[in-house]
């Protein structure tokens, strides 16, 4: 593939290469807050699930919004806050469900766990992101 193709297709593929990125700053913070919250200072399972997740939400809310789909001004910024966690409750509530079922009723590592539930929610909230929040107008 000649060099001209390669830079059109990473330019295709920006924001994608871009919400990865996100992502994965996402995705450690959670998953350093949640076992900070649960392993270092001992607060339950769910708890340290729900307030991890809703720190990362407000992060991710930030970062999507300006780094990945650059929306640009503040004058839809609660709507599109108010969107971005109404469609991150689903898969929270998902997160928070097997996390408990996982951690707290089969006993496996949570730190694999949270992991897994990372991967799949990631996946659903870029399509949810790019699809229902974030459109460009």
């Amino acid at each position: 593939m000649e060099k001209s193709k390669v830079v059109a297709f990473i330019k295709s593929k920006v924001i994608f290469i871009r919400y990865c990125l996100v992502g994965a700053l996402a995705t450690a913070l959670e998953t350093g807050l949640y076992m900070l919250f649960y392993e270092v200072m001992g607060i339950p399972n769910v708890i340290s699930v729900f307030v991890a997740w809703f720190l990362t939400v407000l992060f991710a809310f930030l970062t999507n919004k300006y780094f990945v789909y650059r929306t640009p001004g503040r004058k839809d910024i609660l709507k599109e806050l108010l969107s971005f966690f109404s469609c991150r409750i689903g898969t929270g509530v998902f997160n928070l469900l097997w996390m408990f079922i996982t951690v707290d009723l089969l006993s496996l590592w949570p730190l694999l766990m949270k992991l897994l539930s990372a991967l799949v929610v990631g996946i659903i909230n870029y399509l949810v992101g790019k699809m229902m929040i974030f459109k460009k107008k």
